[in-house]
Protein backbone atom coordinates (compact mmCIF):
# COMPACT_ATOMS: atom_id res chain seq x y z
CA UNK A 1 0.00 0.00 0.00
CA UNK A 2 2.70 2.35 1.07
CA UNK A 3 4.55 1.64 -2.73
CA UNK A 4 1.20 2.17 -4.21
CA UNK A 5 0.92 6.01 -2.70
CA UNK A 6 4.90 6.50 -3.33
CA UNK A 7 3.73 5.88 -7.22
CA UNK A 8 1.59 8.66 -7.04
CA UNK A 9 3.29 11.59 -5.09
CA UNK A 10 4.76 13.17 -8.30
CA UNK A 11 1.01 13.76 -9.09
CA UNK A 12 0.44 15.66 -6.24
CA UNK A 13 3.32 17.02 -5.44
CA UNK A 14 3.84 20.20 -8.33
CA UNK A 15 7.19 21.41 -6.62
CA UNK A 16 10.08 20.04 -8.97
CA UNK A 17 12.69 20.72 -6.61
CA UNK A 18 10.97 18.28 -3.92
CA UNK A 19 10.82 15.75 -6.29
CA UNK A 20 14.34 15.88 -6.99
CA UNK A 21 15.50 16.14 -3.24
CA UNK A 22 13.42 13.13 -2.75
CA UNK A 23 15.09 11.64 -5.55
CA UNK A 24 18.34 11.92 -3.75
CA UNK A 25 16.56 10.31 -0.56
CA UNK A 26 15.93 7.00 -2.63
CA UNK A 27 19.38 6.79 -3.42
CA UNK A 28 20.58 7.40 -0.07
CA UNK A 29 18.37 4.91 1.28
CA UNK A 30 19.33 2.67 -0.86
CA UNK A 31 22.90 2.96 0.47
CA UNK A 32 21.33 2.81 4.05
CA UNK A 33 20.03 -0.56 3.20
CA UNK A 34 23.42 -1.76 2.32
CA UNK A 35 24.38 -0.48 6.03
CA UNK A 36 21.69 -2.42 7.37
CA UNK A 37 22.52 -5.69 6.16
CA UNK A 38 26.36 -5.47 7.03
CA UNK A 39 26.13 -3.84 10.02
CA UNK A 40 22.84 -4.20 11.44
CA UNK A 41 22.77 -8.18 10.64
CA UNK A 42 26.21 -9.64 10.62
CA UNK A 43 28.00 -6.99 12.61
CA UNK A 44 30.67 -5.26 10.13
CA UNK A 45 31.32 -1.36 10.92
CA UNK A 46 30.80 -0.58 7.25
CA UNK A 47 32.42 2.93 6.63
CA UNK A 48 33.33 2.08 3.07
CA UNK A 49 30.12 2.84 1.45
CA UNK A 50 31.05 5.80 -0.22
CA UNK A 51 33.83 4.33 -1.58
CA UNK A 52 31.83 1.37 -3.61
CA UNK A 53 29.14 4.08 -4.19
CA UNK A 54 31.73 5.94 -5.93
CA UNK A 55 33.37 2.73 -7.76
CA UNK A 56 29.38 2.59 -9.20
CA UNK A 57 28.81 5.65 -10.26
CA UNK A 58 32.28 6.06 -12.14
CA UNK A 59 32.01 2.56 -13.58
CA UNK A 60 28.64 3.48 -14.82
CA UNK A 61 29.59 6.64 -16.15
CA UNK A 62 32.43 5.85 -18.35
CA UNK A 63 30.53 2.94 -19.36
CA UNK A 64 28.19 5.56 -20.85
CA UNK A 65 31.33 7.89 -22.04
CA UNK A 66 33.94 5.36 -23.79
CA UNK A 67 31.57 3.15 -24.41
CA UNK A 68 28.63 4.50 -25.38
CA UNK A 69 26.87 1.65 -23.41
CA UNK A 70 22.63 2.10 -22.71
CA UNK A 71 22.04 2.81 -18.98
CA UNK A 72 20.92 -0.06 -17.90
CA UNK A 73 24.12 -2.19 -18.79
CA UNK A 74 26.62 0.75 -17.55
CA UNK A 75 24.21 -0.02 -14.15
CA UNK A 76 24.61 -3.07 -14.08
CA UNK A 77 28.54 -3.48 -14.95
CA UNK A 78 28.41 -0.82 -12.44
CA UNK A 79 27.11 -2.66 -9.54
CA UNK A 80 28.69 -5.57 -10.52
CA UNK A 81 31.94 -3.66 -10.58
CA UNK A 82 31.39 -2.32 -6.78
CA UNK A 83 30.08 -6.01 -5.36
CA UNK A 84 33.82 -7.15 -6.76
CA UNK A 85 34.84 -4.05 -4.45
CA UNK A 86 32.79 -5.37 -1.47
CA UNK A 87 34.36 -8.98 -1.78
CA UNK A 88 38.01 -7.98 -1.86
CA UNK A 89 37.03 -5.21 1.11
CA UNK A 90 35.71 -8.19 3.04
CA UNK A 91 38.35 -10.67 1.99
CA UNK A 92 41.02 -8.08 2.69
CA UNK A 93 39.59 -7.97 6.81
CA UNK A 94 39.03 -11.78 7.39
CA UNK A 95 41.54 -11.56 10.63
CA UNK A 96 40.31 -8.32 12.01
CA UNK A 97 37.16 -7.90 13.84
CA UNK A 98 35.69 -5.25 16.12
CA UNK A 99 36.91 -2.05 15.99
CA UNK A 100 39.63 -2.82 13.58
CA UNK A 101 37.03 -2.72 10.97
CA UNK A 102 36.17 0.18 11.93
CA UNK A 103 39.96 1.78 11.10
CA UNK A 104 39.92 -0.72 7.98
CA UNK A 105 36.77 0.66 6.29
CA UNK A 106 37.78 4.03 7.18
CA UNK A 107 40.88 3.92 5.78
CA UNK A 108 40.01 2.52 2.44
CA UNK A 109 37.42 5.34 2.73
CA UNK A 110 40.33 8.40 2.51
CA UNK A 111 42.24 6.17 0.18
CA UNK A 112 39.66 5.68 -2.28
CA UNK A 113 39.02 9.33 -1.94
CA UNK A 114 42.46 10.10 -2.41
CA UNK A 115 42.37 7.96 -5.76
CA UNK A 116 38.98 9.20 -6.95
CA UNK A 117 40.61 13.17 -6.80
CA UNK A 118 43.82 11.93 -8.73
CA UNK A 119 42.76 9.79 -11.38
CA UNK A 120 42.12 12.26 -14.11
CA UNK A 121 41.98 9.75 -17.33
CA UNK A 122 38.93 7.84 -15.33
CA UNK A 123 37.12 10.09 -12.41
CA UNK A 124 38.26 13.36 -14.26
CA UNK A 125 39.99 14.09 -11.25
CA UNK A 126 39.13 17.47 -9.40
CA UNK A 127 36.84 18.27 -12.15
CA UNK A 128 34.77 15.75 -11.60
CA UNK A 129 33.37 13.18 -14.42
CA UNK A 130 32.37 15.32 -17.32
CA UNK A 131 29.98 14.48 -20.41
CA UNK A 132 27.28 12.35 -18.99
CA UNK A 133 24.91 11.06 -21.85
CA UNK A 134 21.46 11.71 -20.98
CA UNK A 135 20.12 8.09 -19.12
CA UNK A 136 17.65 6.00 -21.27
CA UNK A 137 16.00 3.25 -21.09
CA UNK A 138 15.14 2.60 -25.08
CA UNK A 139 13.40 5.79 -26.21
CA UNK A 140 12.57 6.95 -22.85
CA UNK A 141 14.60 9.71 -21.34
CA UNK A 142 15.17 10.87 -17.86
CA UNK A 143 14.84 14.57 -18.05
CA UNK A 144 12.50 15.32 -15.66
CA UNK A 145 12.43 15.43 -12.18
CA UNK A 146 9.09 12.64 -12.11
CA UNK A 147 11.67 10.68 -14.21
CA UNK A 148 14.11 11.00 -11.44
CA UNK A 149 11.95 10.50 -8.60
CA UNK A 150 10.69 7.21 -10.16
CA UNK A 151 14.23 6.28 -11.17
CA UNK A 152 15.44 6.51 -7.23
CA UNK A 153 12.03 4.49 -5.74
CA UNK A 154 12.75 2.07 -8.72
CA UNK A 155 16.45 1.61 -7.59
CA UNK A 156 15.59 1.17 -3.88
CA UNK A 157 12.50 -0.95 -4.58
CA UNK A 158 14.98 -3.63 -6.28
CA UNK A 159 17.51 -3.26 -3.70
CA UNK A 160 15.27 -3.34 -0.65
CA UNK A 161 13.33 -6.79 -1.90
CA UNK A 162 16.82 -8.47 -2.67
CA UNK A 163 18.17 -7.69 0.98
CA UNK A 164 14.96 -8.70 2.31
CA UNK A 165 14.87 -12.01 0.50
CA UNK A 166 18.56 -12.17 1.86
CA UNK A 167 17.68 -12.07 5.40
CA UNK A 168 15.08 -15.03 5.31
CA UNK A 169 17.15 -16.57 3.28
CA UNK A 170 19.74 -19.42 5.40
CA UNK A 171 22.70 -17.44 4.32
CA UNK A 172 20.62 -14.46 5.96
CA UNK A 173 19.83 -16.44 8.94
CA UNK A 174 23.42 -17.69 9.23
CA UNK A 175 24.38 -14.04 8.78
CA UNK A 176 22.22 -13.58 11.97
CA UNK A 177 23.77 -16.71 13.65
CA UNK A 178 27.36 -14.92 13.37
CA UNK A 179 26.18 -11.84 14.59
CA UNK A 180 24.76 -13.17 17.76
CA UNK A 181 27.75 -15.62 18.78
CA UNK A 182 30.87 -16.23 16.06
CA UNK A 183 31.58 -19.23 18.40
CA UNK A 184 28.40 -21.18 18.50
CA UNK A 185 28.15 -19.99 14.69
CA UNK A 186 31.29 -21.81 13.79
CA UNK A 187 30.44 -24.74 16.21
CA UNK A 188 27.71 -25.42 13.73
CA UNK A 189 29.26 -25.24 11.16
CA UNK A 190 29.05 -21.59 9.52
CA UNK A 191 32.34 -19.97 8.34
CA UNK A 192 32.17 -16.27 9.63
CA UNK A 193 35.15 -15.07 7.03
CA UNK A 194 32.72 -16.37 3.85
CA UNK A 195 29.23 -14.58 5.05
CA UNK A 196 31.34 -11.21 5.63
CA UNK A 197 32.75 -11.56 2.48
CA UNK A 198 28.67 -12.53 0.56
CA UNK A 199 27.62 -9.81 2.98
CA UNK A 200 30.06 -7.08 2.36
CA UNK A 201 29.55 -8.07 -1.90
CA UNK A 202 25.90 -7.47 -1.42
CA UNK A 203 26.13 -4.31 0.31
CA UNK A 204 28.82 -3.55 -2.93
CA UNK A 205 25.94 -4.27 -5.31
CA UNK A 206 23.60 -1.85 -3.63
CA UNK A 207 26.17 0.84 -3.45
CA UNK A 208 27.04 0.05 -6.88
CA UNK A 209 23.12 0.61 -8.33
CA UNK A 210 23.01 4.30 -6.26
CA UNK A 211 26.04 5.36 -7.81
CA UNK A 212 24.44 4.45 -10.82
CA UNK A 213 21.45 6.33 -10.10
CA UNK A 214 23.33 9.48 -9.12
CA UNK A 215 24.81 9.81 -12.61
CA UNK A 216 21.50 10.02 -13.83
CA UNK A 217 19.68 12.24 -11.99
CA UNK A 218 22.77 14.46 -10.77
CA UNK A 219 24.50 13.85 -14.79
CA UNK A 220 27.90 15.01 -12.60
CA UNK A 221 30.18 13.36 -10.18
CA UNK A 222 33.42 14.33 -8.09
CA UNK A 223 35.14 12.58 -5.50
CA UNK A 224 33.61 15.38 -2.99
CA UNK A 225 30.83 12.79 -2.84
CA UNK A 226 32.37 9.76 -2.18
CA UNK A 227 34.23 11.27 1.09
CA UNK A 228 33.99 9.88 4.77
CA UNK A 229 31.59 12.50 5.82
CA UNK A 230 29.24 11.16 3.79
CA UNK A 231 29.87 7.50 4.90
CA UNK A 232 29.22 9.15 8.37
CA UNK A 233 26.05 10.55 7.02
CA UNK A 234 24.89 7.35 5.77
CA UNK A 235 25.54 5.66 8.56
CA UNK A 236 23.56 7.53 10.35
CA UNK A 237 20.63 7.64 8.45
CA UNK A 238 20.74 3.22 9.05
CA UNK A 239 21.39 4.08 12.86
CA UNK A 240 18.36 6.61 13.28
CA UNK A 241 16.01 4.33 10.97
CA UNK A 242 16.98 1.35 13.37
CA UNK A 243 20.02 -0.86 12.51
CA UNK A 244 18.18 -4.22 12.09
CA UNK A 245 15.34 -2.27 10.21
CA UNK A 246 14.79 -2.43 6.26
CA UNK A 247 12.30 -0.20 6.11
CA UNK A 248 13.15 2.19 9.00
CA UNK A 249 16.34 3.15 6.78
CA UNK A 250 14.29 3.89 3.84
CA UNK A 251 12.38 6.45 5.88
CA UNK A 252 15.12 7.58 7.67
CA UNK A 253 17.26 8.53 4.60
CA UNK A 254 14.63 10.31 2.78
CA UNK A 255 12.79 12.56 6.08
CA UNK A 256 16.42 13.46 7.01
CA UNK A 257 17.38 14.11 3.32
CA UNK A 258 14.72 16.37 2.50
CA UNK A 259 14.98 18.21 6.19
CA UNK A 260 18.74 18.59 5.53
CA UNK A 261 17.93 20.95 2.18
CA UNK A 262 15.42 22.93 4.36
CA UNK A 263 17.66 24.28 6.81
CA UNK A 264 20.26 25.25 4.17
CA UNK A 265 21.63 27.98 6.79
CA UNK A 266 22.72 25.05 9.22
CA UNK A 267 24.75 23.03 6.82
CA UNK A 268 28.17 23.40 8.21
CA UNK A 269 26.41 22.29 11.12
CA UNK A 270 24.89 19.00 9.09
CA UNK A 271 26.65 16.39 11.37
CA UNK A 272 26.46 17.95 14.28
CA UNK A 273 22.45 18.09 13.60
CA UNK A 274 22.43 14.52 12.75
CA UNK A 275 24.30 13.38 15.65
CA UNK A 276 21.67 14.68 18.04
CA UNK A 277 19.24 13.26 16.22
CA UNK A 278 20.56 9.66 16.65
CA UNK A 279 21.22 10.64 20.46
CA UNK A 280 17.31 11.35 20.71
CA UNK A 281 16.21 8.35 18.63
CA UNK A 282 18.00 6.05 20.91
CA UNK A 283 16.78 7.52 24.01
CA UNK A 284 13.11 7.67 22.26
CA UNK A 285 13.54 3.79 21.71
CA UNK A 286 15.23 2.57 25.14
CA UNK A 287 12.79 4.66 26.92
CA UNK A 288 9.59 3.49 24.43
CA UNK A 289 11.91 -0.39 25.20
CA UNK A 290 11.63 -0.02 28.94
CA UNK A 291 8.16 1.17 28.78
CA UNK A 292 6.80 -2.00 27.05
CA UNK A 293 8.88 -4.11 29.33
CA UNK A 294 7.12 -2.58 32.31
CA UNK A 295 3.82 -2.54 31.07
CA UNK A 296 4.31 -6.64 29.96
CA UNK A 297 5.45 -7.16 33.68
CA UNK A 298 2.89 -5.29 35.28
CA UNK A 299 0.14 -7.08 32.69
CA UNK A 300 1.69 -10.49 33.65
CA UNK A 301 1.02 -9.34 37.50
CA UNK A 302 -2.39 -8.58 37.27
CA UNK A 303 -2.98 -12.00 35.25
CA UNK A 304 -1.58 -13.76 37.60
CA UNK A 305 -1.84 -12.64 41.04
CA UNK A 306 -0.02 -13.74 44.20
CA UNK A 307 -0.15 -17.41 44.85
CA UNK A 308 -0.01 -18.52 48.67
CA UNK A 309 2.06 -21.28 49.38
CA UNK A 310 0.58 -23.98 51.49
CA UNK A 311 2.75 -26.68 51.29
CA UNK A 312 4.56 -28.00 54.17
CA UNK A 313 7.97 -26.30 54.94
CA UNK A 314 10.86 -28.33 54.10
CA UNK A 315 12.51 -29.14 57.51
CA UNK A 316 15.82 -28.06 59.00
CA UNK A 317 18.72 -30.61 58.17
CA UNK A 318 19.72 -30.69 61.60
CA UNK A 319 17.35 -30.87 65.07
CA UNK A 320 14.18 -31.50 63.53
CA UNK A 321 12.70 -35.22 62.97
CA UNK A 322 12.12 -35.66 58.55
CA UNK A 323 8.19 -36.21 58.35
CA UNK A 324 6.49 -39.41 57.38
CA UNK A 325 4.92 -37.73 54.09
CA UNK A 326 8.46 -36.97 53.51
CA UNK A 327 9.23 -40.68 52.36
CA UNK A 328 10.66 -43.48 53.90
CA UNK A 329 14.31 -44.02 55.46
CA UNK A 330 16.24 -46.29 53.44
CA UNK A 331 16.94 -48.12 56.78
CA UNK A 332 13.39 -49.02 57.21
CA UNK A 333 12.57 -50.84 54.21
CA UNK A 334 11.41 -54.30 55.21
CA UNK A 335 14.21 -57.07 55.28
CA UNK A 336 12.44 -58.97 52.55
CA UNK A 337 13.13 -56.17 49.91
CA UNK A 338 16.09 -57.58 47.52
CA UNK A 339 19.35 -55.45 48.75
CA UNK A 340 19.85 -53.99 44.86
CA UNK A 341 16.12 -52.46 44.93
CA UNK A 342 16.59 -49.90 47.70
CA UNK A 343 17.89 -46.39 46.45
CA UNK A 344 20.90 -44.62 48.31
CA UNK A 345 19.06 -41.43 50.03
CA UNK A 346 19.90 -38.39 47.97
CA UNK A 347 22.88 -36.10 49.07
Amino acid sequence: MALVVLLFVPLFVGSGYVLHVLSFGWIYATLALGVVISYGFVGIPNMSQATLYGIGAYVAGDMMIHFALPFLLAAVIGAAAAAIGGLILGATALRVKGNYWWLITIAVTQVMFVVFNSWTAVTGGENGLLGIPIARIGSFQFISNANFYYLGLGLVVIVYVLYARFTTSRVGLAARAVHADETAARGLGISPGAIRVVVMGLAGFGAGLAGAGIIAVAGFVDANSFNLDFSFQVMLFAIVGGLTSLRGAIVASVVLTYLTTQITSLVNYQLFIFGGVVLLSLLVRLYLGQGRRGFRVNRRAAAMPEVVDTSPSAPALIGEPVPAEAGVLVDQLPPDLPRKSRTRPWR
